[in-house]
């Protein structure tokens, strides 16, 4: 299964507050008593607030379920910091973009996200942290490639170094070719086309500036494990790092798995991924079909279909698990006929 996963991060140099910020803040609390209180504690609370956005974001590479390691009662306060120093300063793209970031993180709300993102953008258009999540917006939200893949060159022209851009920038050029161009291909990825040299390009300097980076290492080698021949080897070094790094994220543990099971045929690893997978993320289909298959060639095939049909009842909709099942079920009766034969023969 091809793991691809359009991440946005904020691009502020640091966590502090702006000097304009202080300002604004002093000049308001030269009114409170006492004032020097008041200041540090609405600095206090806006750096935690962009400092927990940061966090957030950075928690989205590498575990399942981002923010957990903060309590209700924090993620609130960070809020109404970040809405504090927004009505101080309503330009400051920072502040707006750390919002729009808790707004559909934290809230689930992005119809509001949008709007800040809008908002930051509007006040900064060249800030690359605006334009990438501009692009990460009209990719997912919307499904307009097209203008996605503008803000984030947008944001590339206007700092080279961003690593998100590249990131997703690389994954959506892989999206828009579509899977019949990588199809059957046989020539190796930098020897076949100019957007595929472009893709590699992205990946490898993405990589360069960010080489703990799970979710830019998990999107280049699952194009490598997928899309080109030659690189099997590269993407399994590629997963075993990023699972070093992120040990319990679901979509390392699957690919991982599925490169060990299908380049280096090493099937005790793999099953070894599927179950820590299973275990630590119940219900996660790509995990269970990637476990069903493993069981089905191993002939283990009342495992397998057990395996499948939990997954079908905790996922209706899902057509790949069905698909799994009515093939295991299809090779199952074949290998019982097969033995019926066998006996018969004798």
């Amino acid at each position: 299964a091809q793991f691809i996963i359009v991440v946005v991060i904020l691009s502020w140099a640091t966590t502090k507050p702006d000097a304009a910020f202080c300002e604004n803040i002093n000049n308001i609390a030269c009114s409170v008593k006492p004032p020097k209180d008041f200041v540090c504690t609405r600095l206090s609370r806006l750096e935690n607030a962009l400092q927990i956005a940061s966090s957030i974001l950075r928690q989205r590479t590498s575990d399942a379920t981002p923010y957990s390691s903060f309590d209700r009662e924090s993620l609130l306060a960070s809020a109404s910091a970040l809405q504090f120093a927004i009505e101080l300063q309503p330009a400051n793209a920072t502040y707006l973009t750390a919002y729009a970031h808790m707004l559909e993180l934290v809230h689930g709300n992005q119809s509001e996200a949008a709007h800040f993102h809008r908002r930051a953008l509007l006040a900064a258009p060249n800030h690359p942290a605006s334009l990438c999540n501009f692009g990460y917006i009209e990719e997912l939200w919307n499904g307009d490639f097209e203008t996605a893949e503008l803000y984030y060159r947008r944001a590339l022209s206007a700092d080279p170094v961003h690593v998100a851009a590249m990131n997703n920038l690389a994954s959506l050029l892989e999206k828009r070719l579509g899977p019949s161009f990588f199809r059957g291909r046989r020539a190796p990825l930098h020897e076949s086309h100019p957007v595929l040299r472009e893709i590699r390009a992205l990946y490898c300097k993405a990589l360069e500036l960010e080489p703990d980076s799970v979710t830019v290492m998990c999107n280049y080698a699952g194009m490598l494990q997928e899309r080109c021949v030659g690189f099997s080897e590269e993407a399994a070094r590629l997963f075993g790092r990023a699972f070093r790094l992120a040990p319990a994220h679901p979509g390392v543990l699957v690919n991982y798995g599925v490169v060990m099971r299908e380049w280096a045929q090493d099937h005790e690893v793999a099953e070894r991924m599927f179950r820590r997978c299973l275990r630590l993320h119940p219900g996660h289909t790509k995990a269970i079909q990637s476990m069903a298959q493993l069981l089905r060639s191993k002939g283990q095939y009342a495992q397998a279909l057990k395996l499948l049909s939990a997954g079908i009842r905790l996922h209706p909709e899902d057509e790949e698990l069905f698909y799994e099942e009515w093939k295991t079920r299809k090779e199952k009766r074949e290998h019982e006929q097969r033995a019926l034969e066998q006996v018969r023969g004798r």
